[in-house]
Parts: C-alpha cells; sequence; structure tokens
C-alpha cells in the first residue's frame, strides 16, 4: 500500500496546524448535529473519504525490522483506514492512529503503521456538516449575536460556541506548557475561521493568570 506524502500537494506544517483534531472536529460536529452520534458522523466521513486527514509524523515498521519514522506530513490514504485498529489507537483523545497492514497472500509479512498528530481538513468537514442549524437554533433561544456593520467581515462568536470550544481546549492543552494565550487564540481562530473573538473574551475563560509568561519575567 502506497503512503503519499502531504508534502507533494503543498501542504505544511502551518498548513497542518491550522486544520481540526479530531477532537476538534467531534466537537464542531455536535454543534451541529447534536453531541448523539457527532463522533460517528465524523468517522464515517472519514472512513469514506469525504473528508482529507494528514499526520505530523508517522512510524513504519516491517515485521523484523526498525521502525521508519517520517516527520514531514503525510495525507493518510482513505483505504487505509480500513486497516485501522480502534484497540491500539487514540483517534479521539491524543490523534493517533494504528494501522496493520498484512503482507502478501501466503506469506507471514506485515507492517504496522502509527500516525502522530492526525489533522482533519476543515474546508472538506464544513463541507458536509453544515453549522447554520446549530447558529439558528441559538438564535431562537434567545442567544443572538449582535448586528454587524455592512464593512464588517466576521461576526461575533456566540457564547455557546465559545464556551464550548473551551472545553475542547482544556482537555486538550489545560495545565501543559502549550497553555498560552497565542496558542488559545490559535486554536478558536482554526476552529471558527468565520468568526470574531476578542482576546478578553478568551482571557475571561483562561483567566488572567494564564497568559503565557515568559520564565524571566516570573522570576522578577
Amino acid at each position: 500500500m502506497t503512503i503519499k506524502r502531504a508534502v507533494v500537494r503543498g501542504l505544511t506544517p502551518e498548513d497542518l496546524a491550522s486544520w481540526y483534531t479530531p477532537r476538534d472536529a467531534v466537537t464542531y460536529a455536535s454543534q451541529c448535529l447534536g453531541p448523539k452520534g457527532a463522533q460517528d458522523a465524523v468517522w464515517r466521513l472519514i472512513a469514506a473519504g469525504f473528508v482529507e486527514t494528514a499526520a505530523a509524523s508517522t512510524s513504519m515498521t516491517k515485521k523484523g525490522q526498525q521502525p521508519q519514522l517520517e516527520i514531514d506530513p503525510m495525507t493518510i490514504p482513505t483505504n487505509l483506514w480500513e486497516s485501522y485498529s480502534p484497540q491500539t489507537s487514540d483517534l479521539w483523545g491524543a490523534a493517533q492512529a494504528r494501522f496493520w497492514i498484512p503482507g502478501p497472500s501466503g506469506t507471514s509479512d506485515s507492517t504496522t503503521v502509527l500516525f502522530a498528530g492526525i489533522r482533519i481538513n476543515p474546508d472538506d468537514l464544513r463541507r458536509h456538516i453544515s453549522k447554520s442549524a446549530a447558529e439558528q437554533s441559538h438564535t431562537a433561544v434567545g442567544n443572538e449575536r449582535p448586528k454587524t456593520t455592512e464593512g464588517e467581515a466576521k461576526k461575533r462568536l456566540p457564547d455557546p460556541l465559545l464556551k464550548a470550544w473551551y472545553e475542547v481546549y482544556k482537555q486538550a492543552y489545560g495545565g501543559t506548557s502549550k497553555d498560552t494565550e497565542n496558542m488559545a487564540e490559535q486554536s478558536v481562530a482554526g476552529m471558527f475561521p468565520d468568526k470574531s473573538v476578542s482576546r478578553e473574551r478568551i482571557r475571561e475563560l483562561r483567566g488572567s493568570q494564564k497568559r503565557g509568561r515568559k520564565q524571566s519575567e516570573s522570576a522578577k
């Protein structure tokens, strides 16, 4: 089975960082479809090839040989998901997936592939799961978005969606060295690229004591 490098199509590590993590993808789907069945909906799109997936790094191990590491982004071929091993993977939590690929018929050769840092193309996901229904439901219960002028490019992210994002963000980065103000801004912008979220709203959720101060500043 051929593993296609994502860098061939121009996908850089920076591009990959703007994609959804599997956890982010499920959170997005839950806002559109409700929490029940959101994960299954994302999985069906992945397995059917409707949404592109890629990984930040890859380890391939042929039976009896040492692992071969690849630290450049790679797309994950759609047909490879047929060999996905859920028992030895943590796709929805750690964004890792392991595959077992049998060797040619009549041989005992096999290859194990581990993808780490898996991301999901947000454009593909939005194309097949619309968020408009979720936004309409929030408006119906009184969470109306503020009016915007004609010249504004983005509209304010509703509070329920912001809070849902923050719950996912805390599980992914809370208590780690990556939990900085810049990381939080990048995370919410990647999840809701068409919405506006001010730094003050993010600080209200994270708390002023978590702004990622440099060690030299903390020591003063």
